[in-house]
């Protein structure tokens, strides 16, 4: 009879965990957003960096770097974003992609490419955390 409860008890966890509300697939996804961000601004910092130049504004494109727990509208749909503001996410566009008189150096593509593995191991970490919390584990 132990057993068939064990079962049970371990079953119903396992279902529990399964069933992620968007709040918690959020948490998981903004763990990975903050570590996207933080390598996109530095690698921003380093192949774009500009000293102020007269008569311009002195916002740095790697202070435009932004994540968010919350899909690109704003609803929390478990979704988590990564990127540049509105505001100066087109030159981001242009240094990467290139125009007619830039050549485009794939900053962003290649900082997505590196950043990858880490960006999944913080999400297995945070699903991890999530996990011992539903089963009563507060390692």
């Amino acid at each position: 009879m132990e057993l068939d409860k064990a079962l049970t008890t371990w079953l119903d966890n396992v279902e529990n965990t399964t069933r992620l509300s968007p709040s918690e697939m959020s948490q998981i996804t903004d763990a990975g957003a903050k570590v996207l961000a933080d390598h996109l601004k530095g690698v921003t910092k380093q192949k774009h960096y500009r000293t102020r130049i007269k008569g311009q504004d002195s916002t740095h494109l790697a202070n435009k770097v932004t994540h968010q727990a919350t899909d690109i509208d704003g609803d929390k749909t478990g979704v988590s974003t990564a990127g540049f503001t509105p505001d100066k996410a087109y030159i981001a566009r242009f240094l990467n992609d290139g125009t007619k008189y830039i050549k485009g150096d794939h900053f962003v593509d290649n900082a997505r490419v590196e950043i990858k593995d880490k960006v999944i191991a913080a999400e297995a970490g945070k699903y991890q955390e999530l996990v011992r919390r539903k089963w009563g584990d507060q390692k």
